[in-house]
């Protein structure tokens, strides 16, 4: 950045020396803190604090003189030493700073990749876990990443404003600058390209356990439909089997019940018959001995025409009707 002494700021703003002095302590710029290296006693301004006060107080910055006969003032020589020792020690400590950039890139890429490791190994056995803090987890890479990101940026822009300044000065360097900038360009496309993939696998991860879960869902739901089919086959099967039971107690019943009076009646019908036979046997009894000497045909005959047998057979003929 170029640099003008007091005297040339005078000159450029067309302001004397006491207004110059105030108006540096209104725009908080302190001139002993701005000194030339090679000579204490000079004090100078940059051009960023020049335009800064032209703009404030409404003048124009006077261009210099174009003459190439004009000759150069110790002041201005000496901030021009200044500017060139500046510019070696930028060149002497750039290489070093961007050597430890890169060391610090190489780091965070180190850092990240054991941490992805550690996680892979142990993925295995957290699935369930990781379904709640993946998401935690995700976040805070991100926020590791922005942070990483943020100061490659930083360190990215600080290096080119760097470049910028020492450009003019050595087009070896701006070289080597650019080709150490493609160097962390390339790392970091790298980080990205790994935080990537890390995404993409955590989603993959994520996608799997929701389908599981569906699946277990899916799973119980059909257990629960032939649980609840099973237990009213079951109780329909229960109903069914009482009701058979029911009714088949009831025809062993009414077969009880049939069976007694069937019974019943054959031995009201065995006992009829028992007493018909019996009287029919007291009457030929007294038949036989009313009637010695007639022989078997007329007792046949009077037995067949009396009142008393045809009686009697009727009676058992109706009895042994009655229970059809």
């Amino acid at each position: 950045m170029r640099t003008y002494t007091f005297n040339e700021c005078y000159k450029l703003l067309n302001v004397d020396p006491k207004t110059f002095r105030g108006w540096l302590k209104e725009a908080d710029i302190d001139p002993g803190h701005q000194v030339s290296r090679a000579d204490r006693r000079i004090r100078f301004l940059t051009e960023a604090q020049l335009e800064r006060l032209a703009e404030d107080h409404g003048r124009l910055l006077r261009a210099p003189s174009p003459a190439s006969d004009e000759a150069i003032s110790p002041g201005a020589f000496k901030l021009l030493m200044d500017r060139m020792q500046r510019a070696e020690e930028e060149i002497a400590y750039h290489p070093q700073q961007m050597e430890e950039a890169q060391r610090y890139v190489e780091d965070v890429i180190t850092q990240l990749r054991a941490e992805f490791n550690e996680h892979r190994v142990t993925l295995n056995g957290r699935i369930t876990e990781l379904v709640l803090s993946s998401t935690e987890e995700f976040k805070q890479l991100q926020e590791q990443l922005q942070g990483v990101l943020h100061k490659v940026d930083q360190v990215t822009e600080t290096q080119a404003s760097r470049l910028n300044q020492i450009e003019a000065v050595s087009q070896a360097d701006r070289d080597e600058m650019k080709l150490l900038r493609e160097q962390l360009d390339a790392h970091i496309e790298n980080l990205a390209t790994s935080l990537h993939s890390l995404v993409l696998s955590l989603d993959g991860l994520q996608s799997r356990q929701e389908d599981l879960l569906q699946r277990l869902e899916r799973s119980d739901q059909d257990q629960a439909r032939n649980r609840a089919s099973l237990t009213a086959l079951v109780a329909k099967e229960r109903e069914q089997m009482w009701l058979k039971l029911a009714e088949f107690s009831t025809g062993a019943e009414s077969g009880k019940r049939a069976i007694v009076e069937i019974r019943k009646l054959a031995d009201v019908q065995e006992h009829r018959l028992t007493e018909l036979f019996r009287l029919f046997a007291e009457e030929i009894t007294t038949r036989q001995a009313h009637t010695d000497t007639r022989d078997g045909q007329e007792i046949s005959e009077d037995v067949e025409k009396s009142p008393i047998h045809s009686r009697k057979l009727g009676e058992l003929h109706q009895q042994v009707e009655e229970p059809q």
